[in-house]
């Protein structure tokens, strides 16, 4: 009878070991449908670690879509400064419409760029006041020739720093896993429902090596991701977040110096409702020492959308390292960019490859959709040092060569959702000595019904990476003996085509971008 109780109990186990391992990572409640409102559930790891949420990314955090242009306030015509060179005119355009008064959305006005040919490039086009939108008449109808291209970038739209309230703050006391809303703090004294916060974690020894990148790293280094506080328990002593931590929190290897808090923050000097819009741009690549189309920093609530590029980057050393060698550089919060074409026609043969949309700390929740870029030898979707995420690429095509990956030391919180890169890779790896010391470039990051010649995807002590649903003729043989290979899982449910989709469509975010 204690045999026939131990088989039936062997045989219990044993089951429900098989349907865990055919469990998919993020399934659709059998009981609720795509149609209605959909509910969602995700499979942990050993460690509690989850796919987090990634459906607030965008501008306005995925809540509205992008809306019209505002009026437009000032029309530009090509020459109509009176010189060959239409940099001045553009600018002093900008300029007057900044000096307005924003109206009860926050917008000033739009530059309306009219039909025709405009010569940039004396010096960088500024954007750094809320409400203005640069707006062309179409990519077949508006041209900006880039050609004589003398700055480092040609349009830079920026605020100021977000400035910390340091007289807010407090520790984190218990492990908070990566995916998760809720953290307990040594005190909820000071913190209030809406208060803007920064979750600060700062990388300790036995951290580092516990992630076997003592030869890489050093201690001290930080990171910071935003949110909102939701809701404030002073039961328990904890807050619970909009958006979920992209990270782990372990407190295990916390300690007095390197540790891990909670701060309120003010992001008012940061500008926002901002964009460029409807045009085609083109650069002479062989021009040195220039090539940077845009750099978006303090920023949000923006967006670009419907742009053709050609030709943009460079790889010249001397720029900043956001910068180095970048189409687009994005590193503000809640962006969207869509709709856009990157064309390269000369291909870097040696030296650093060009990046094409760079995503840079303190960015987050930035959307990349609806994207096509085409050049061999680059890195055509890309996260830059230690980004904390949502960040997602959507629906994004790369032709030729070329590799999208997250480039350096610990960006997590990624998603690459229905990207295409047919002779090309999609990496999640450890970069280990390459550049600065990379390491580790991806943590807690998912690469979701894509396709790519080559997918390689680690995991490491400390963090999972995912790749669900992915199609590619190579996959992780370039990592052995280097690093342990990430959750690889060809099986997806078959209705949820696309992660970031089913998750907006779970929150009742809008259908529409």
């Amino acid at each position: 009878m204690e045999t026939l109780k131990f088989l039936l109990l062997l045989s219990s186990f044993l089951t429900l070991a098989r349907a865990d391992q055919q469990q998919p990572w993020v399934w659709l409640d059998p009981d609720s449908d795509l149609e209605q409102k959909p509910r969602l559930s995700y499979r942990s790891t050993w460690q509690g670690d989850r796919i987090m949420d990634f459906s607030a990314v965008g501008y306005r955090g995925g809540m509205d879509p992008i809306p019209p242009a505002p009026p437009v306030k000032v029309t530009l015509f090509p020459g109509g400064g009176g010189s060959s060179d239409d940099t001045e005119a553009l600018q002093a355009a900008i300029n007057t419409v900044s000096a307005m008064q924003p109206d009860e959305q926050g917008f000033r006005g739009t530059v309306k760029l009219a039909k025709g040919t405009f010569n940039l490039g004396k010096q960088s086009i500024v954007i750094n006041t809320s409400g203005v939108i640069i707006d062309g008449s179409g990519v077949d109808q508006t041209l900006i020739d880039a050609h004589s291209l003398e700055a480092q970038v040609l349009f830079r739209i920026h605020g100021n720093p977000a400035t910390t309230v340091n007289s807010t703050r407090s520790a984190v006391v218990e492990t908070v896993p990566s995916g998760s809303k809720t953290l307990r703090l040594s005190s909820v004294a000071g913190f209030s429902e809406g208060d803007q916060v920064s979750i600060t974690w700062t990388w300790s020894p036995q951290w580092i090596q516990m992630m076997n990148m003592s030869d890489y790293w050093r201690p001290g280094y930080g990171y910071k991701a935003e949110r909102i506080i939701k809701t404030v328990s002073t039961l328990d002593s904890s807050i619970q977040l909009d958006i979920p931590l992209p990270f782990r929190l372990d407190t295990n290897y916390l300690d007095d110096a390197h540790g891990a808090s909670v701060e309120k923050i003010s992001t008012a000097p940061r500008i926002g409702r901002v964009a460029l819009q409807n045009f085609k741009a083109v650069k002479n690549i062989t021009f040195p020492g220039t090539g940077c189309f845009l750099k978006m920093q303090d920023v949000e609530d923006a967006w670009i959308t419907d742009l053709e590029l050609h030709d943009f980057s460079g790889t010249i050393l001397k720029y900043p390292r956001e910068l180095l060698h970048t189409s687009i550089a994005i590193a503000g919060t809640r962006v969207t960019a869509q709709n856009l074409v990157l064309h390269r026609t000369a291909n870097a043969t040696k030296g650093p490859k060009p990046f094409d949309i760079a995503l840079h700390r303190p960015g987050q929740q930035i959307l990349v959709r609806n994207v096509t870029v085409s050049g061999n030898r680059e890195y055509s979707f890309i996260t830059g040092d230690s980004i904390a995420g949502p960040n997602v690429f959507h629906n994004c095509t790369g032709f030729g060569a070329n590799t999208a990956q997250p480039h350096m030391r610990f960006a997590t919180g990624l998603l690459y959702d229905n990207l295409r890169i047919p002779d090309g890779g999609i990496e999640m790896i450890n970069r280990r000595w390459f550049g600065s010391g990379h390491g580790i470039a991806a943590a807690f990051s998912v690469a979701w019904n894509t396709e790519s010649k080559s997918l390689q995807v680690i995991s490491s002590p400390g963090a999972a990476n995912w790749a669900l649903g992915c199609r590619a003729q190579e996959v992780n043989d370039k990592i052995q003996g280097i690093s342990e290979p990430g959750f690889v899982d060809a099986v997806l449910d078959p209705r949820i085509p696309s992660l970031f989709l089913a998750q907006r469509h779970a929150a009742g975010m809008p259908a529409v971008f």
